[in-house]
């Protein structure tokens, strides 16, 4: 799943506002978000199952994009509706979907803002799935890793540490 709103022309100004696409452009990059969250959807259904299936301690989801979990939010608006994320939305129900339902940890792994951290963000309410758990990656020019330890003995699974590449 790409930045920019996974690929979804969801507001004319998203198609052309910063761009020099046409029209015919961002028709062929709606079409191939539709065709590609679709698949993405089922790909991760399959995945949980498939989890479920062999009682799987844990399950790793790795995407580009930022689906909009650092929107500031507030009590008036469902920041998870800004047109900036809703190419994210139905896949995200899903994973928040499957992680309920799910005995083991979930690691969601991202880039795209390129600051690295890690939370549990799922739902956007003061009662977090704590089963779910965030790490937003390193990114240029912050040329710093993430070092992910699977314990299987923990009740965490993941241990996320951050390592910070000095330059001497």
């Amino acid at each position: 799943m790409p930045g920019s709103n996974n690929n979804h022309m969801g507001t004319p100004k998203q198609c052309t506002g910063n761009s020099k696409r046409g029209q015919t452009d961002c028709d062929a990059a709606e079409a191939e978000y539709q065709a590609r969250d679709g698949a993405n959807r089922e790909w991760l259904k399959a995945t949980f199952d498939q989890a479920r299936s062999s009682a799987a301690k844990g399950v790793v989801l790795v995407v580009q994009g930022e689906p909009g979990f650092d929107i500031a939010e507030t009590e008036e608006i469902d920041d998870s509706l800004t047109p900036e994320v809703t190419g994210y939305r139905a896949f995200m129900r899903d994973v928040e979907t499957q992680t309920r339902s799910f005995a083991g940890q979930v690691l969601f792994v991202h880039g795209d803002q390129h600051v690295f951290k890690t939370d549990k963000p799922l739902p956007r309410t003061l009662n977090p799935l704590l089963n779910f758990t965030r790490v937003e990656t390193f990114g240029s020019p912050s040329l710093h890793w993430v070092k992910v330890t699977v314990n299987p003995a923990s009740a965490n699974l993941f241990l996320v540490e951050p390592v910070v590449v000095t330059h001497k």
